[in-house]
């Protein structure tokens, strides 16, 4: 008699089980994560090789940070990919501009991506209170 209520609560167990997994299966949300994000125009092959050289040195530098030598050198390369992609950046974007001369909405659009703005919606002014 006990081995089957035993066997009775083992089956209810298992039914309970089975429709949690399936709730669960049939709930799971499915989320894709970009890896690489879409780049800039501007970053090209070199650039990404020069970060990735740089960043190799940098996790060797931390496995051993009191090799003072290694540690110049990778504020040596540090400052030369800084310089690297501000000179890149500036010449792209400047025959960017000198491609749209002519094009005044084409050269506010590129501004506009260049500072980041935002294009605002236009709504009625919020109405005035006076207060006396």
């Amino acid at each position: 008699m006990e081995k089957a209520g035993i066997q009775e609560s083992n089956d209810d167990f298992t039914r309970l089980e089975k429709l949690i997994k399936k709730c669960m299966e049939e709930s799971k949300v499915i989320k894709t994560k970009i890896m690489n994000e879409p780049q800039k125009e501007w970053i090209n092959k070199s650039i990404i090789t020069e970060i990735n050289e740089r960043n190799l040195m940098w996790t060797e530098l931390q496995n051993n940070p009191e090799r003072e030598n290694l540690r110049k050198k990778f504020i040596t390369k540090r400052h030369k990919i800084i310089k690297f992609i501000r000179e890149t950046k500036k010449s792209y974007y400047k025959k960017e501009f000198d491609k749209y001369s002519g094009k005044p909405k084409k050269l506010w659009n590129l501004r506009n991506t260049l500072t980041n703005n935002k294009f605002k919606q236009r709504c009625a002014p919020p109405k005035l209170l006076l207060i006396q």
